[in-house]
């Protein structure tokens, strides 16, 4: 038997017996760290011997080579076909699928047939994640089962939508291939639903209807910000690790964090905080008109004093406040600037283009530039104050940012998004116009 077969026995046999305090996370980092091949051997095992999975689980499946993902794959999919008929899949095997649609997607596809038939995989807001970039090759399925599900009737008269047609349609919409999506949008009727709830479900995958044509609200690049070493305080060990804190590339160092004292807040009057200056703006983020950007917001009035804040930037990308200035008020909790440091803008490797906040669960890297943002709860893209067009997402910041002076051998007071949510940042470029918000749970 080879080593890495008598940990994971170790560690599944301990884990049954102790359940955490085995410290199953602790032996799956190490196992991801020194044979991520191994990976697949635990999840298929944890498949068969502890069907209710775990968070040390989840962790590891980062570590899991791609060429390895679709023996796993293929395993979870045939357990979840076993357990469809008793009503209740395994949570190990849906941690799978989930998972897999995020980081290898096209591993999954074949299999969309037969994952469309998993009615219990479609509870959870993250059923439809593996039609993702699956263009028309599922179109005709979902087409037929769309249509020719017979929709029960309300005792009113008013049709009722069967999960199935609306699973049919969701999954349409989440392949975000253009064509595929204005089908969905033009046979919405069938739904019986209202414009605005057509464009809540087009907002989660960053589109619009705009002038009758699906509009874009990402940009197609995607940069993670990594930072110098011990920026961020340390993780809690419990939650596991992540590869996206350490993603390889060459990026010019950029400033972030500190005060942006040329500009100030119109609740509180106290000088704007700095987030991050772009010098220059990479190239594919959907900032065509300034090739310098400063970032910039009150942490002290977000989300607790007003929401969004708006801010009008000038031909050398510096900001100001776009709402005039009325009755100063002391926030109720104010802020120190994050603490300055200098970060580099990695491109987004195609395993980390998309990350889901919650499936995250605390242990990857969230501090992101353009593409996809991982919204905490349902997408919220603010409206432009100059010209009334939704705004595009540009970044999102996590919680656990250090704030206020640095000091050597005392633990970094951190800021939290709320209750430790994410920071969304949005781009206007024909009003040279930026908003944040934030969310939280």
């Amino acid at each position: 038997m080879k080593p890495t077969a008598l940990t994971i026995d170790f560690l599944i046999s301990q884990f049954q017996s102790l359940g955490w305090k085995a410290e199953p996370m602790k032996l799956a980092m190490q196992l991801a760290r020194e044979h991520p091949e191994a990976i697949a051997d635990l999840a298929i095992k944890v498949i068969d011997h502890l069907p209710q999975g775990g968070t040390f689980l989840d962790a590891a499946l980062s570590f899991l080579p791609d060429e390895h993902w679709p023996r796993v794959i293929s395993h979870a999919i045939q357990r979840l076909e076993n357990d469809q008929p008793t009503g209740k899949l395994s949570p190990a095997a849906e941690s799978v699928i989930s998972y897999a649609s995020l980081q290898c997607v096209a591993d999954l596809h074949p299999y969309l047939s037969r994952l469309f038939a998993l009615d219990g995989l479609f509870s959870s807001y993250y059923g439809t994640y593996p039609w993702r970039d699956s263009g028309e090759s599922h179109f005709e399925t979902l087409r037929e089962a769309f249509e020719h599900e017979a929709s029960p009737t309300h005792k009113k008269g008013r049709p009722l939508v069967s999960r199935k047609e609306l699973r049919a349609w969701r999954a349409m919409l989440e392949t975000r291939h253009l064509p595929t999506v204005a089908w969905a949008v033009q046979h919405a009727d069938r739904l019986s639903f209202s414009p605005q709830t057509v464009q809540n479900y087009l907002s989660q995958i960053e589109f619009e209807m705009r002038d009758g044509a699906l509009t874009p609200l990402r940009s197609e690049k995607t940069w993670h910000l990594t930072f110098e070493k011990d920026y961020i305080p340390p993780r809690p060990k419990h939650l596991g690790a992540s590869p996206t804190w350490d993603l390889r590339g060459q990026g010019e160092p950029q400033r972030f964090g500190g005060e942006h004292a040329e500009a100030s807040c119109h609740v509180c009057g106290r000088s704007l905080h700095h987030l991050l200056t772009l010098s220059p703006v990479p190239e594919g983020l959907g900032v065509s008109v300034l090739s310098i950007l400063t970032l910039a917001t009150c942490l002290s009035c977000l989300g607790w004093e007003e929401s969004p804040l708006c801010y009008r930037h000038d031909s050398n990308g510096l900001p100001s406040a776009i709402t005039p200035p009325s009755e100063i008020r002391e926030p109720q909790f104010p802020s120190s600037p994050l603490q300055r440091t200098s970060i580099r803008l990695i491109e987004t490797p195609p395993r980390w283009q998309r990350q889901d906040w919650s499936l995250s669960n605390g242990r990857e890297n969230l501090h992101r530039l353009g593409g996809i943002p991982s919204w905490v709860q349902d997408a919220e893209y603010p409206i432009c104050p100059c010209c009334q067009k939704t705004m595009p997402f540009l970044l999102q910041l996590d919680s656990g940012l250090p704030v206020g002076e640095k000091t050597t051998g005392a633990e970094a007071l951190t800021l939290e998004w709320g209750s430790g949510g994410l920071l969304y940042g949005f781009w206007c470029d024909g009003c040279r116009a930026s908003a944040f918000l934030w969310q939280c749970t």
